[in-house]
C-alpha cells in the first residue's frame, strides 16, 4: 500500500517507476489491501482493491481459470485485471517467516498463487524471506516459492534461507524500497522537516514492537520514554517519527500515529 508503512510505499513505487523507464507507456496497477486511502495519493497508479476478503473472493475464478488451461478469463474484478496483466510483482515486506501465523501463511501463499493460477507470470519481490523451519512454512515455502519466473534476495540471511528450499529461479537483489529515486520537488519540499543539527535523534516507534513486548512483559513505551529523557540530557533534540502512518485509522500494525502521540505526550 501506499498509505501505511513508508517502505511498503517506497516498494511499491519503484517498482512502477523501474517498469516504466525501461518499458515507455506501461501501464502499472497497484493492488492494495487499502484501496480507498490509497486512491487519494496514488497518482497516475490505478488502484484495485486487494485485502484478505477480495483475495478470499477471487479463490474460484482463479481455479476456474486455471482448470481450463487459462481458456477461460473472468470478466470482472481483481482476477480479471490480474489475468489481463503482462506481469505480477510482489513486493511483500517480509513473507513465509516462522511463527507469523496461519493467516499471515496463507495471505503469503495467496499472493503468489493468485495471479499464477490466472496464467500471469510473477515476480517476487520480497525483503525478507524465511526462516523455514516450522514445517507447515517450510512446505508452503518449498511449493509456492517455485511458481514466480524470479526470486529476488535481499540479504545473506533471505539467501541463505531460500538456497536450503534447493530453488533455481532465486538470485540475489537489490532491497527495492531503496531503489526508489523521489522527484526533485519532493526532496525539496521534505528538506524543510529535516532537522540540520548533528545533535537530533530521530525515534520510530513500532506498535508491531510494541505488542510484542506487551506480551513478554516489557514496557516498550516507558523504555522509549526513558531513552528521550536520557537523549535529552545528553543534549539531544528528539524527533519521534511514525514509520507507518495512517491518519484516520485505529492503531495497529499499519499504524504507528497513535503509539508515537502517546510516547510524545509521557515524554513531555
Amino acid at each position: 500500500s501506499l498509505s501505511g508503512n513508508k517502505g511498503a510505499a517506497s516498494m511499491a513505487l519503484a517498482v512502477a517507476d523501474g517498469v516504466r523507464k525501461r518499458v515507455p507507456g506501461a501501464q502499472c496497477i497497484l493492488f492494495s489491501p487499502y484501496a480507498l486511502d490509497d486512491r487519494g495519493r496514488s497518482g497516475d497508479l490505478g488502484v484495485v482493491p486487494f485485502g484478505p476478503m477480495e483475495m478470499i473472493r477471487s479463490i474460484p475464478a482463479a481455479v476456474l481459470c486455471w482448470l481450463t488451461g487459462r481458456r477461460w478469463r473472468p470478466k470482472r474484478g481483481p482476477m480479471a485485471v490480474l489475468a489481463d496483466a503482462d506481469v505480477a510483482v510482489d513486493v511483500s515486506g517480509i513473507a513465509f517467516m516462522d511463527g507469523r501465523g496461519l493467516a499471515t501463511l496463507g495471505y503469503n501463499v495467496l499472493l503468489v498463487l493468485l495471479p499464477w493460477l490466472a496464467g500471469t507470470p510473477v515476480v517476487k519481490m520480497a525483503q525478507a524471506l524465511g526462516p523455514f523451519e516450522s514445517w507447515l512454512n517450510r512446505m508452503a515455502a518449498s511449493i509456492i516459492l517455485r511458481l514466480p519466473v524470479w526470486i529476488g534476495l535481499r540479504g545473506a540471511g533471505t539467501e541463505a534461507s531460500v538456497r536450503s528450499l534447493g530453488l533455481s529461479n532465486a538470485e540475489p537483489a537489490a532491497d527495492v524500497a531503496f531503489l526508489l529515486e523521489p522527484p526533485e520537488a519532493d526532496e525539496v519540499a521534505a528538506s524543510r522537516y529535516l532537522p540540520t543539527e548533528r545533535s537530533v535523534t530521530l525515534i520510530a516507534p513500532s506498535a508491531v514492537v510494541d505488542r510484542a513486548s506487551r506480551r513478554a512483559g516489557i514496557d516498550y513505551i516507558g523504555t522509549l520514554v526513558s531513552v528521550i529523557h536520557a537523549l535529552r540530557a545528553a543534549g539531544h533534540r528528539v524527533q519521534i517519527v511514525a514509520h507507518s502512518a495512517r491518519t484516520d485509522a485505529p492503531a495497529g500494525k499499519t499504524n504507528d500515529l497513535p503509539l508515537c502521540r502517546e510516547i510524545g505526550q509521557l515524554a513531555g
